[in-house]
């Protein structure tokens, strides 16, 4: 049976697509997890992350994406395709269903297009249960699938997290950044609350930290301490820093954990150092 973990933030540019898929590599490189990534971000972003263009418009265009999973909602029944799931070539034990630009229409769809099998209530009920119903069908196939979100609280979002067993929300530690992180928990708990649904707060994710002399600058200094008492024990003591060569291994699609190059062994180190601290935290709380 599946773990599921979205990775949601209202605020864009704060990098859920790295954690994300590097998050993915490390869970399979590491702790020999077999990882479904779910791309529910209209840009696309993690689909062209671990796959070249030209793999990611084939699959969508001759396989499937998520919106496949939409379509299956409207006509009443999973007629589920291993085809929409893609192998991602640089890890043998990573897979992903690619995002699709045609993506908001769907969602659209789901706000007030009812499928002619359901009554009004049922279509209020049903229509955040699609990811939740469609992972039922895959959750044997996979140790953990991963929900890449799009920066919004929109149906798709929702959906995603009461499909979850946790969620985390990464953050830059800047005042921008961070000033929405209390409104985003509470709506999300409030939410859960509202289905009755047992989604667990994972943490924080501190990432693009800047530092100085081994120090954080002073503004993610102040904005750490901020949130440290906001939300005690809540903050992942691993962060990622604001380093060139990660934009470099999202460019080139590197694996840093089948890459040996000691270029990139920082960011290996501080990626490993947090999956093995989300794979504790997820032991803490079974």
């Amino acid at each position: 049976m599946s773990i599921v973990i979205s990775i949601i933030n209202y605020k864009g540019g704060v990098g859920k697509t790295t954690l994300t898929l590097n998050i993915a590599y490390g869970l399979s490189n590491l702790l020999n997890k077999k990882v479904l990534m779910i791309d529910l971000d209209p840009q696309c972003s993690l689909s062209i992350s671990a796959l070249k263009e030209i793999d990611w418009i084939d699959h969508i265009e001759n396989k499937g994406s998520i919106t496949n999973i939409i379509e299956q909602f409207y006509k009443g029944k999973w007629d589920f395709d291993d085809s929409w799931i893609c192998p991602i070539k640089q890890s043998s034990n990573t897979f992903l269903i690619p995002g699709h630009l045609n993506l908001p229409e769907f969602e659209m769809k789901l706000v007030a297009n009812k499928p002619i099998l359901l009554s009004v209530e049922e279509f209020e009920k049903q229509r955040y249960l699609i990811l939740k119903n469609f992972i039922k069908k895959i959750e044997n196939q996979f140790d953990v699938i991963l929900l890449d979100c799009a920066p919004n609280i929109y149906i798709l979002s929702r959906n995603a997290i009461l499909a979850s067993d946790y969620y985390i929300i990464p953050t830059i530690p800047d005042f921008i950044s961070s000033f929405g992180i209390p409104f985003i928990f509470h709506h999300i708990e409030n939410f859960v609350n509202s289905w009755f649904g047992n989604t667990k707060f994972l943490g924080i994710v501190l990432n693009k930290v800047k530092q100085q002399k081994q120090q954080l600058i002073k503004e993610h200094q102040i904005e750490y301490e901020k949130l440290k008492q906001q939300f005690p024990n809540k903050i992942f003591q691993q962060f990622i820093s604001d380093r060139i060569v990660i934009s470099s291994i999202m460019r080139k699609k590197i694996n840093i954990f089948e890459e040996s190059s000691k270029k990139y062994s920082i960011v290996r180190e501080e990626f490993s150092k947090l999956v093995y601290e989300i794979n504790d935290r997820m032991l803490h709380f079974r």
